[in-house]
């Protein structure tokens, strides 16, 4: 990845609990990548008392306490947690009407193009000096930051911006697995939760599919959670020639042990857990929901496994 130009971003796309995290900190630890972890909640995070990577709230950790002071994050009009956060705009929504037709055309349109560019700016100084921070940290050779904020919204106004060189990994689940984790606290009785669920499955995998087409063509590599769970080193491996950055071998059995300051992720952040294939939802997802979820989902199911591994 070039050093020259625009900042080099790594993104990562993704429908919630679909293996963000995990692909995250193991990107972290390659040691010419720095995670920022959910770039964007980090404001959220602050004013609520969220932990850093590392384990402690980010007012008191050795990485994040220098830099809170002077990262702008508190810019009122274009916030940096604009899609995911407590503000007026904010709340990590699904469906934006007002956002669709720029995903159709490949970039911020209309109303939204100045606006995608302050956004742009805004990240810009945020990203250089965490950056910076990153090689004091870690050392020189970083060279590019991981940000796996998933939400797509806030990838179509980074990359309208033009201040950035973003590679993106669309990182998807098989739908039944993603309704079962979102909704095996309500279940058995949850039919109204799963149909809701397998639609959000739906429509967000096909806006990210959208967004590989109008926008990222080559720049887009499609990656189903179970291969990356079943065959972590091969997975890397192919992944790492997608970057351009071959991959340590051995990262997947000891990505635990880098150092990592990242932001938000659920609680499997702070685990000491190895890479393993979670499918609890085969034995405890009802089976007619796992038959209801697996025929909605087939067509672009189908689509998705067709590019799975490979750019768009």
């Amino acid at each position: 990845m070039s050093s020259q130009g625009p900042m080099d971003v790594i993104y990562i796309l993704s429908n919630g609990r679909s293996g963000s995290t995990l692909l995250d900190l193991l990107l972290g630890a390659h040691p010419r990548l720095w995670t920022l972890g959910e770039a964007h909640m980090l404001p959220w995070e602050v004013r609520w008392g969220g932990k850093c990577g590392c384990g402690v709230p980010h007012q008191v950790c050795d990485f994040w306490k220098p830099l809170l002071p002077v990262l702008p994050l508190e810019e009122q009009e274009v916030p940096v947690e604009l899609f995911r956060g407590d503000t007026p705009n904010g709340g990590g929504k699904v469906l934006r009407w007002s956002h669709l037709s720029s995903f159709a055309r490949g970039q911020a349109s209309g109303r939204w193009a100045q606006a995608a560019r302050r956004y742009g700016e805004a990240n810009q100084r945020y990203f250089e000096l965490v950056l910076q921070a990153a090689r004091q940290h870690k050392g020189e050779q970083v060279s590019a930051l991981v940000d796996a904020s998933k939400d797509p919204y806030r990838l179509l106004w980074l990359e309208s911006s033009g201040l950035f060189n973003i590679k993106v990994v669309h990182l998807y689940k098989d739908p039944r697995a993603f309704v079962f984790s979102m909704t095996k606290s309500m279940l058995p009785r949850a039919a109204g939760k799963v149909a809701r669920f397998t639609g959000r499955w739906m429509f967000e995998n096909s806006l990210f599919s959208v967004m590989g087409k109008r926008t990222f063509g080559a720049r887009m590599y499609h990656l189903r959670y179970e291969r990356l769970a079943s065959d972590p080193e091969g997975t890397l491996a192919d992944l790492g020639g997608f970057l351009g950055l071959p991959m340590p071998v051995g990262l997947s059995q000891s990505f635990r042990t880098a150092d990592t300051h990242g932001v938000s992720g659920n609680k499997s952040r702070w685990e000491s857990s190895s890479v393993r294939l979670d499918q609890k939802w085969k034995s405890k997802l009802p089976r007619h929901y796992i038959s209801a979820v697996g025929a909605a989902a087939w067509p672009l199911r189908q689509v998705l496994d067709k590019i799975n591994g490979h750019p768009r």
